[in-house]
């Protein structure tokens, strides 16, 4: 999935929140992907 991610510039939930639990989702097959552009505003 991290390649996937990478080549195609996609930016997670759980990377921009650094979460401590990715490596579990991702582990898993799953992830929140951010569509409107690569940082969360919700903060």
């Amino acid at each position: 999935m991290r390649r996937h991610m990478v080549t195609g510039k996609l930016h997670t939930v759980c990377d921009e929140a650094r979460c401590p639990n990715r490596s579990d989702c991702f582990g898993r097959g799953t992830a929140t992907f951010l569509i409107m552009g690569e940082t969360c505003t919700r903060a």
